[in-house]
């Protein structure tokens, strides 16, 4: 589909289910569009399939037929993946015979700054030996975790310097894209002069650096342990980062002047529209980042006691039928 087009129908998703779901007029502009609408993406998950013994293999690295998740077909090319991501694959997959003695995986890889990051799930047992010729037969990969089927993830090895993120903390794939987003929330959120901020959901601190950094006390709320710890450590008191679940967390991080919602793709609990109803005084706004338009307009519906004072959709996903939207609300008069 022509890069425009797909513009104009996500555009008409996110208007749709403003309209039909979440019963709301309110003017929807243009899509902001990627800076590159292909090798965007930062991160690849595979299936990994092995056929035969160990000791007479063929492997296949790939994704699941959509009407057949049990089949598995061999992907070599992808291309909204970065060059990287995909010569980490190459090298992953030149060394499957040093991989655990299982016929089904599956891992992830992400491009951090200057090397990748992998993630490996399934197997039992991963002989120390054969761990450390896969890390040499894998030279781009500076941080490798492994999560056996039963057991807990252990840390295979970590060559980067510290402090860093964590890497397979929720990150957005497209960088890109996600810089503008994360900007456009920062000056929503700082545009009602805020003392007191929430960044619920808030991953590695992105944003709650930078509200802190501008003078307001922010509490961060993210159920990641490892990125809650990474957010505490970049965070000066009276901010803090909290390690919990926004439900069970956001009651006692109000009042505040703004509240930021950056919730996975099932939305906000509805426990926590009925916080942010109930709590008194309401914030002046939230600042809603939302990566599907249908539970973005449930949410709004459940925000009954807010209104939307302006949407905007961002092409995070290109070629693909996904919208990021960042949705702004006041309380209702």
């Amino acid at each position: 589909m022509h890069a425009q087009a797909q513009l104009d129908a996500k555009r008409g998703i996110v208007r749709d289910a403003l309209h039909r779901i979440g019963k709301v007029h309110v003017a929807v502009p243009e899509v902001l569009p990627a800076p590159s609408a292909w090798r965007y993406r930062i991160g690849l998950t595979l299936a990994i399939r092995r056929d035969g013994s160990a000791h007479s293999a063929s492997w296949r690295f790939g994704l699941r037929h959509y009407d057949d998740p049990e089949t598995v077909f061999d992907l070599e090319e992808c291309l909204i993946s970065e060059g990287q991501v995909l010569s980490a694959w190459s090298e992953i997959r030149a060394a499957a015979f040093l991989l655990p003695d299982t016929p089904r995986m599956s891992g992830t890889v992400r491009w951090l700054d200057n090397s990748a990051a992998f993630s490996l799930r399934g197997g039992s047992g991963w002989p120390q030996q054969l761990i450390a010729d896969f890390s040499r037969a894998c030279p781009s990969i500076s941080v490798a975790h492994w999560s056996p089927d039963y057991g807990v993830r252990r840390v295979l090895w970590d060559t980067r310097a510290d402090p860093t993120p964590p890497p397979f903390s929720f990150t957005q794939v497209n960088p890109g894209v996600a810089d503008q987003l994360r900007a456009d929330v920062i000056k929503r959120a700082l545009a009602h002069r805020p003392r007191t901020a929430v960044d619920a959901y808030s991953g590695v601190g992105d944003v709650a650096i930078v509200l802190a950094r501008a003078g307001a006390t922010v509490t961060a709320i993210e159920v990641d342990k490892d990125a809650a710890q990474f957010a505490a450590s970049r965070l000066t008191l009276p901010s803090r980062s909290i390690a919990a679940r926004v439900e069970q967390a956001l009651q006692r991080a109000l009042p505040a002047d703004v509240v930021v919602l950056n919730p996975p793709r099932a939305g906000i609990d509805a426990s926590v529209a009925q916080t942010l109803n109930a709590t008194t005084p309401k914030p002046r706004a939230i600042v809603y980042v939302s990566c599907d338009p249908a539970t973005l307009a449930r949410d709004i519906r459940r925000l009954s006691s807010f209104s939307v004072t302006a949407v905007q959709p961002y092409d995070m996903f290109p070629q693909t039928a996904h919208v990021e939207t960042v949705c702004e609300l006041v309380p209702s008069q």
